[in-house]
C-alpha cells in the first residue's frame, strides 16, 4: 500500500505462507468522476489538450478478476487536482536526472538490455535525462539474502535503505534493477518491485520476466519480456513522481498482482496520469509521442506503436 510517509509501492505480489488476501468491493468509476479526475484542460497548450482528449483510444478500467489488484486493494484513485495538492516532488534544475543502477550481472540473452531500458525511460519521461550507472556487485549491497526454490533472493526493504545513501546529487530519482529475485519480508514469497516516494529510490527484479506467467516456464518472446520490463520500470519511476495507482482507465499506473495483469495493462499513461507527468516534466506531448512511437516500432512492440501512431494523428 502507498502511504504519505516513506511511501512504498509493492507491485506484483504473491502473498507468502499464512498471508491473507482481503477482498475489496470494486466500484466502477462514473464518467463524471473520470472527467473530473482529468481536470480543467482549457488552459493547456493545444498539443497537450489533444493528448488528454479523443478518449476513444483509452480503454476504461476493467472489472478486476478474483486475483487482480483491485479485488484485494481498495484504492480511491488520485485525480489531477489531488496530485497537485499532495505536494509531490517535481524535478528542478540540478535535480533532473533519472538513474538506473544495475545490481549484479546482466547476462546476454537472459536479461533486458540496459540501453533499451534507458532509451524507453528517456522517451517516457521526456525531456528528463536518464543515466545508467556502473553495476554494483550483489556482495556490496547491504541487504539480507535468503535461498528459495527460485534461487537467491534479495531483501527489497534493506535494499531501499542502502540505496538512500547512493542517490547522486543531481538525481531526481534512482531505480536499482537486478536479475535476482526480491522479497520484502519473511512471510512473503516474492515481490517484483518496491519503491519509496519520499526518498526517491526503488528496486525491481527481472528474474521472473523472461519465463511464463507467474515466473519460470518456457522463455517468452523477447518483445514480451522487454514490454513487461519497460512497463514496470516506468510504473516504479512514476510512483517516485508522486503518482499513485490509477483506477480510471487501463493505464501503465494500474496496480498489478501478477504477470497476467501486467500483460493486459498498456504501455501508455491514461489522460489523468499523463497530466501529472506533464506537470512534473513539462514535455511537448507531440515530441514525447514521437519518441515513444520510434522506440516501439524499432523494438517490435506492436500495440504500443499502434496507440502512439493513433494519438499523433489526432495532434494539431
Amino acid at each position: 500500500m502507498l502511504s504519505a510517509k516513506s511511501v512504498i509501492a509493492l507491485l506484483l505480489i504473491l502473498i507468502g505462507a499464512g498471508g491473507l488476501v482481503l477482498h475489496a468491493q470494486w466500484q466502477k468509476v462514473r464518467p463524471v468522476d473520470r472527467q473530473s479526475a482529468v481536470g480543467d484542460v482549457s488552459e493547456l497548450d493545444p498539443e497537450m489538450r489533444a493528448a488528454v482528449s479523443f478518449l476513444d483510444d483509452f480503454e476504461l478500467k476493467r472489472a478486476p478478476g478474483q486475483r487482480d489488484w483491485l479485488a484485494s486493494h481498495h484504492e480511491p484513485g488520485q485525480s489531477y487536482g489531488q496530485y497537485l495538492r499532495s505536494g509531490a516532488n517535481v524535478p528542478k534544475k540540478g535535480k533532473d536526472t533519472l538513474y538506473i543502477l544495475p545490481l549484479g550481472t546482466f547476462g546476454l540473452g537472459s536479461s533486458p538490455k540496459l540501453s533499451q531500458l534507458a532509451s524507453y525511460t528517456e522517451a517516457y519521461f521526456h525531456p528528463m535525462k536518464v543515466r545508467v550507472l556502473p553495476a554494483v556487485a550483489l556482495n556490496d549491497v547491504e541487504a539480507q539474502t535468503r535461498e528459495r526454490s527460485f534461487g537467491t533472493q534479495l531483501h527489497s526493504e534493506d535494499t531501499l535503505k542502502w540505496l538512500e545513501g547512493k542517490l547522486p546529487s543531481d538525481a531526481y530519482a534512482m531505480l536499482a534493477v537486478t536479475m535476482v529475485d526480491l522479497y520484502p519480508r519473511e512471510s512473503w514469497n516474492y515481490v517484483f518491485g518496491q519503491a519509496s516516494l519520499k526518498e526517491r529510490v526503488g528496486v525491481f527484479s527481472f528474474a521472473r520476466y523472461s519465463g511464463g506467467v507467474g515466473g519460470g516456464g518456457e522463455k517468452v518472446p523477447k518483445e514480451l519480456a522487454l514490454e513487461r520490463s519497460v512497463k514496470v520500470l516506468t510504473h516504479e519511476f512514476g510512483h517516485m513522481f508522486g503518482v499513485l495507482h490509477c483506477i480510471y482507465y487501463q493505464c501503465n499506473m494500474n496496480g498489478s498482482n501478477h504477470l497476467g495483469e501486467v500483460d493486459v495493462s498498456p504501455l501508455q499513461a491514461c489522460p489523468v496520469c499523463l497530466r501529472k507527468f506533464h506537470h512534473a516534466c513539462g514535455f511537448s506531448a507531440k515530441t514525447r509521442y514521437r519518441k515513444l512511437l520510434e522506440f516501439c516500432e524499432a523494438q517490435g512492440l506492436e500495440d504500443g506503436a499502434k496507440f502512439y501512431k493513433s494519438r499523433l494523428e489526432k495532434m494539431p
